[in-house]
């Protein structure tokens, strides 16, 4: 597929004329991607920080509990966990049993837990000390973030719903540890769940542990029930081990992943006119929109061009012929990718400018010369021949005009237009009378038989002096532009001045 690139730009194809141009960039694929992955990860942090401000909110309304079985039960368990101080806070909130906050944590009790049981209050406490001492609540609160940035890879979600269950499960291992009997644990823990329906609401919203998020409740009932399982934690000597193997298989992968060569890119393709016709010798330039670096090429016979071994990125490419409009179009190329993209030049526009003054249109073309008279002893008898007459309109336009690219199978090949009739306007009377001037601008198209076509004005014009530019713009005729030999049409512009003397 063949794109066009680029518009008009002036070059001179007579004394008042030329070629214009604008540029047009070609799509930017890797934008819109970057796009879509600022917007997920925007909303998805969006909705962390919604939950965070519920949960504040709901804190910020309950009162601190400072006696009563909920705080001895707290002091108790601190202790034999070796903790510090933890602030345990009534809310009003039907559903809300979460642990949060890592200097000074908090636990937030729902409006219910002051009629519980005493067993019950045992447990819940130690399940939601343990998190406090293993840190769970910034550690999940880093997963969510990762889990925010990375929100297309189905791998983070696997990973941090499986980082949640696994702290929930540690968890109650350590609430067995201090000699709850599992099946009794278990109990307490579906009571729980069915009077909080709502825990798995709050799990999505804000990396606050919950203790009853019912999508990990079946496993974790397993798992506390599973009398061969170990409830052991891990000692200090086999973390350190754990930690030093990974770090000895991430090392050498790390160093080969840095000593290996980037993967590069390449974007080729064919250079062609508006005929179709490859276009060879051609200079394009390819500039990188980050280092400004610039790599330059030129198209082969047939019109071909290849940049290679390109760092992933954005780059803008160039190119500028005479007589046809520049390219320049933006290139966003991927990491290994092969972009094959080739590109049409089109014409650019025939630029006018013709001059009326109120002195110039009062004064009448001057007469052809009269032939001289014969002289005597020229040889020449009676009275001269009549001059030969001028050729018509018909006859020039039928008039083969000189094979510039005669046999040329080459693109780009132009021959610029000809004018065959000019007829300037004729300035308006009642605007010469008043001395009033305007500068009227128009636009079109040579078609490839000579005749203007779609004339139109580029901009409003007050007066009557739309009307003249517009009549003797429309006569006026032309040997059409030639591309490769083939006749073409041709944007044109056109600008009338007129000057009260």
């Amino acid at each position: 597929m063949v794109i066009p690139l680029g518009a008009d730009r002036a070059q001179p194809a007579t004394a008042q004329s030329g070629f214009t141009s604008d540029t047009a960039p070609l799509v930017d694929q890797a934008g819109v991607a970057s796009i879509l992955w600022m917007a997920g990860t925007a909303a998805a942090l969006l909705l962390l920080v919604l939950g965070w401000v519920r949960v504040s909110r709901v804190a910020s309304r309950a009162s601190p509990v400072v006696d009563g079985p909920w705080k001895d039960q707290c002091d108790e368990c601190r202790a034999r966990l070796g903790l510090g101080y933890v602030e345990l806070l009534q809310s009003d909130h039907r559903t809300m049993l979460a642990t949060w906050g890592w200097i000074r944590p908090h636990i937030v009790l729902p409006v219910g837990a002051r009629d519980w049981p005493m067993e019950r209050i045992r447990v819940v406490l130690a399940h939601e000390l343990a998190h406090i001492a293993r840190h769970d609540w910034i550690i999940q609160l880093g997963a969510s973030i990762f889990q925010a940035i990375y929100w297309f890879n189905p791998v983070a979600w696997l990973a941090c719903r499986a980082l949640r269950r696994q702290s929930e499960i540690a968890c109650d291992d350590v609430v067995l540890r201090m000699g709850v009997e599992a099946p009794a644990y278990a109990g307490h823990l579906l009571d729980i769940a069915r009077d909080l329906r709502d825990a798995d609401r709050l799990d999505m919203t804000f990396p606050a542990p919950a203790m009853a998020r019912r999508s990990s409740l079946e496993r974790r009932v397993r798992a506390m029930l599973n009398t061969q399982r170990s409830r052991l934690p891990v000692s200090r000597v086999l973390g350190v081990g754990a930690a030093l193997a990974l770090v000895a298989i991430m090392l050498p992968v790390a160093g080969a992943m840095a000593g290996s060569q980037p993967v590069t890119s390449r974007f080729s393709g064919t250079v062609m006119d508006t005929v179709g016709r490859a276009m060879p010798n051609l200079r394009l330039l390819l500039t990188s929109t980050g280092d400004k670096s610039t790599r330059d090429t030129s198209s082969d016979d047939a019109g071909r061009f290849e940049f290679r071994d390109l760092p992933a990125g954005e780059y803008v490419i160039r190119i500028e012929r005479a007589g046809f409009a520049p390219v320049q179009g933006r290139v966003a190329l991927e990491s290994g990718q092969d972009l094959e993209q080739d590109i049409a030049l089109q014409i650019g526009s025939v630029v006018e400018t013709v001059v009326v003054t109120t002195s110039a249109s009062d004064v009448p073309p001057p007469p052809p010369a009269a032939p001289p008279p014969p002289t005597a002893g020229d040889g020449r008898s009676g009275p001269p021949p009549p001059p030969p007459a001028p050729p018509s309109l018909a006859e020039h336009m039928r008039a083969p005009r000189e094979a510039v690219c005669a046999g040329s199978q080459a693109g780009g090949c132009l021959e610029p237009p000809v004018k065959l009739l000019d007829v300037r306007p004729q300035y308006p009377a009642r605007q010469r009378q008043a001395g009033v001037g305007a500068k009227v601008r128009l636009e079109g198209r040579i078609g490839s038989d000579g005749f203007m076509k779609d004339l139109h004005l580029a901009a409003p014009v007050a007066g009557d002096f739309a009307g003249a530019a517009l009549d003797a713009a429309s006569a006026w005729r032309f040997a059409p532009t030639r591309l490769g030999g083939v006749p073409v049409e041709t944007p044109i512009k056109i600008t009338f001045e007129f000057r009260a003397n």
